[in-house]
């Protein structure tokens, strides 16, 4: 893997697509694909920021038309951020093997998730484009024994280990009921959200 930024026990980040092969590997729960923030999609994402009702959801099946569930204001194309979606649906269907998935853009003001916690699933992808990123922990820093107590300090045993990600991070995280690696999910939280909107696209 070229221009692998970190190889650690169970997760994975690099500036290479490829990085998202590794999540392939039993005991890795996490791959992240680091890249560039795009000038074109943050100027569309900054005029309809504002849109409360900018959040919606979609089928893979319907992704080719994107572009009709997303607003335009100002005449500021959506067309970037339309095959930024398609993209990423793509990338997700091939790694997993899940051409049936949801795509969910989401714009929220405040907290979802408090506590340190893992998805019921197999794979979630998440892409923060403005505002905080996804919270997520090593697993050599936790104790799974204690979660769904409702108390993240009984769950994270360093909390100065806590990773964030950075706006236009993909990243791909397995879910405890991964077929090949089960009770492995990814430990994770929403971040705060202070001031501005946080928008960030799911895929599952």
């Amino acid at each position: 893997m070229h221009n692998s930024l970190e190889v650690v026990e169970s997760f994975r980040i690099s500036s290479q697509i490829e990085v998202f092969n590794e999540i392939q590997r039993k005991g890795v729960n996490v791959s992240i694909w680091k890249r560039r923030p795009s000038k074109n999609i943050i100027k569309y994402l900054d005029s309809i920021i504002n849109n409360k009702n900018f959040s919606f959801e979609i089928d893979a099946e319907d992704v080719d038309r994107v572009e009709h569930f997303l607003p335009i204001h100002n005449n500021i194309s959506n067309l970037e951020f339309a095959n930024e979606i398609k993209k990423l649906s793509s990338i997700f269907a091939n790694i997993t093997y899940k051409k049936h998935h949801t795509i969910q853009i989401t714009t929220v003001n405040k907290m979802q998730c408090p506590l340190f916690h893992v998805d019921f699933l197999s794979y979630r992808m998440m892409c923060t484009y403005k505002g905080p990123g996804t919270l997520w922990i090593p697993n050599s820093s936790v104790d799974r024994s204690h979660l769904g107590c409702g108390r993240n300090n009984h769950v994270i045993q360093d909390f100065r280990l806590i990773r964030e990600t950075e706006n236009f991070d993909v990243i791909l995280m397995k879910g405890d009921l991964h077929p090949d690696d089960p009770n492995n999910g990814c430990i994770h939280k929403s971040p705060e959200v202070l001031f501005n909107p946080r928008i960030f696209l799911k895929i599952d």
